[in-house]
């Protein structure tokens, strides 16, 4: 460290730190290829019947866990994206169900979608049963598959199994080994962790950790969805549990990224190990270029990982609109710019982004006119009552969020001095 401080003290540039330097994991084109996997999704299962007895099934809780960690099974083929319901932006209804028709999936969310039910068979048994549904397909017949209680520990690995050949997906004995790897154990544990999920007190679940470590694979399980907001503490745990898990990873990602423009090594190395796992997790691939150092040499792996993310996640307007920003700083000659902007504003309507990287790439073009226009429709979008979406788009980056919390930054001010500087710019023709 002193010699490169003596070197820059004597004016000779070295170039940027060592540390800086990217080490991919796949190649630009590796990445290509990523970027055309099937999207697989999969709905919370449906618990119906839920008992009291700790047999039974303790409600909608089960079948969060369930979907939880056949998500990650399939991840782990390393063959497929896998996303969940909120990624579904366009068409999913609230509360979901087995019975949902497929036909509401037409725009092209997902080329599989798979849900189900998880319900008792007597006092020693539980049944899964899956149902596989594809866009212009006739649905197959559900998967019924019997469990005893006390093996629920193979039910993921099992159900994984039966999905793969259905969906022609190659299993190695490399992958049937990680999929035995942070499996519930106990069934009475499972029970226990499902009713903290079904009641959202994932503090208790720390608790139960404390008190039943010989299961806490089943606490575990419980922390593997996005829709569950759970404390840095329980992510900690769960990732020391399941090394190998891409959703547990890129979630302890999102605790620890501070997203200050300085380099965050430690929430990159997060990434690149959720990404070693499940190079399918597509917000993974969106987030990886946020915390790459951005030099000369890193950049067509910045803006390779950046369009995996939107190819992977198809109905994501952050994922489009951050590759849109990659593309405006480092190829910003890329026919394909103006084309993503319109898309983003058609995808999500409500969302500010597309309309200020709107405004800078027209202003950057000389197209002042048409800029004018996209800062006219964000003062819209920011004239309160905003609408939820649009104050969730200011507040996704964590310094804005701040800022907007202590009045610093207000959205409708920005909007109304964009407008003011495109017409200055006018006025200057």
């Amino acid at each position: 460290m002193f010699e490169r401080l003596i070197k820059r003290l004597r004016g000779v540039d070295e170039g940027p730190p060592r540390e800086w330097l990217f080490d991919p994991l796949y190649t630009v084109e590796q990445l290509g290829t990523i970027s055309n996997w099937p999207i697989i999704s999969v709905l919370p299962f449906a618990a119906p019947g839920a008992e009291s007895s700790i047999r039974m099934l303790p409600g909608p809780g089960m079948g969060i866990i369930l979907a939880n960690l056949l998500r990650r099974n399939l991840l782990l083929t390393r063959q497929v994206s896998v996303v969940e319901l909120g990624d579904l932006m366009r068409t999913a209804p609230e509360g979901a169900t087995a019975d949902w028709d497929f036909d509401s999936l037409s725009h092209g969310e997902c080329d599989v979608l798979i849900h189900g039910a998880i319900y008792p068979h007597n006092t020693t048994e539980g049944v899964l049963e899956l149902r596989v549904l594809r866009p212009e397909q006739p649905p197959v017949a559900p998967l019924r598959l019997k469990f005893p209680y006390d093996r629920v520990s193979e039910l993921g690995a099992f159900a994984a199994k039966r999905l793969a050949a259905l969906l022609s997906l190659r299993i190695t004995p490399e992958i049937t080994a990680i999929w035995r790897q942070g499996q519930p154990q106990d069934w009475p544990s499972l029970c226990r962790a499902a009713a903290c999920v079904e009641r959202n007190d994932m503090l208790k679940l720390v608790e139960l950790v404390d008190t039943e470590q010989a299961h806490a694979d089943a606490i575990t399980v419980a922390c593997g969805s996005d829709s569950i907001e759970v404390e840095h503490q329980s992510l900690l745990m769960a990732a020391r549990r399941d090394k190998v898990n891409p959703n547990l990873l890129r979630s302890l990602f999102f605790k620890t990224w501070k997203s200050n423009g300085e380099f965050e090594p430690e929430a990159m190395k997060l990434l690149v190990q959720s990404l070693r796992f499940g190079p399918g997790d597509g917000k993974s691939q969106m987030c990886l270029p946020h915390v790459i150092p951005k030099i000369p040499a890193n950049i067509p792996f910045v803006l390779a990982h950046s369009h995996c993310g939107y190819r992977l996640l198809r109905t994501n307007a952050f994922a489009l609109h951050n590759f849109s920003l990659y593309l405006m700083q480092y190829s910003p000659e890329d026919s394909r710019i103006p084309a993503l902007f319109i898309e983003a504003m058609e995808l999500d309507p409500a969302a500010p982004g597309p309309c200020l990287a709107a405004i800078e790439y027209l202003n950057s073009r000389g197209r002042t006119a048409e800029a004018l226009r996209f800062a006219q429709l964000l003062v819209q979008l920011c004239t309160p009552p905003m609408h939820p979406r649009t104050l969730y788009w200011f507040g996704e980056n964590p310094v804005n969020k701040r800022a907007m919390e202590t009045g610093e930054f207000d959205p409708l001010k920005h909007a109304l001095s964009k407008v003011a500087e495109c017409k200055a710019l006018l006025d200057q023709d």
